[in-house]
């Protein structure tokens, strides 16, 4: 463990003499010491009756972005309206087709397939996912996340109740959860692990010889 507080810094100031001394002490992992910005005491917002001084900490917990390229969202999609949009695009193609077949397959293939591109492009609006959006985040664990919150309040609303049924019901949701959202995870990651390739695969060995984190 390093020590954060610098030396020489007092941490507390005896009420009964007004010595000052250090008694208080911030130790880290080296890790989280890199992200230290500031470790020092601050007198002025030390309570009334207290001779410690409180020990302001700053530290960067500043979370690389991902790079998010856009894409289509077919989640979202007005069917009705992309079908007709495509169906009226290629009846003004078919109008040209009775004859010569074989000399205009070529032009033709590439104006149904423009007709595609452009009714797609005008109808399908486009989405980008979050850079800090949790890939692993799932409708249940949404659903699952609103009771525990909603029986949480109702927990504490009668926490001087002690053998109110609520307690217990709230323990189990919230049990629930916190397993349904390793499962998740871990589905996740064998999902990626599964999928990776090229890059993604030195990332991962990065990641299993790089230890535990904080």
């Amino acid at each position: 463990l390093d020590m954060a507080l610098p030396p020489g810094i007092p941490t507390l100031e005896a009420l009964s003499t007004g010595n000052f001394t250090r008694v208080d002490n911030v130790f880290c992992t080296s890790r989280v010491t890199e992200r230290i910005i500031r470790c020092n005491t601050d007198p002025s917002l030390r309570p009334t009756k207290t001779d410690h001084f409180p020990i302001v900490t700053t530290l960067d917990i500043h979370a690389p972005l991902v790079n998010s390229a856009e894409r289509l969202n077919w989640k979202k999609v007005k069917w009705k309206e992309l079908c007709e949009r495509l169906e009226e695009d290629l009846q003004l193609i078919g109008r040209g087709l009775t004859t010569n077949w074989g000399t205009k397959r070529d032009r033709v293939e590439r104006r149904v397939l423009g007709a595609f591109a452009t009714g797609i492009r005008d109808i399908i609006a486009l989405t980008t996912d979050s850079p800090h959006q949790r890939r692993w985040w799932n409708k249940d664990l949404d659903r699952l996340r609103k009771d525990t919150a909603r029986l949480s309040k109702k927990h504490y609303k009668r926490r001087h109740w002690l053998d109110h049924p609520i307690h217990e019901l709230y323990r189990r949701v919230r049990n629930d959860f916190a397993a349904e959202i390793k499962r998740a995870k871990a589905a996740k990651w064998l999902e990626w692990l599964e999928q990776a390739e090229g890059d993604s695969v030195w990332d991962i060995g990065k990641m299993l010889e790089g230890g535990p984190t904080d």
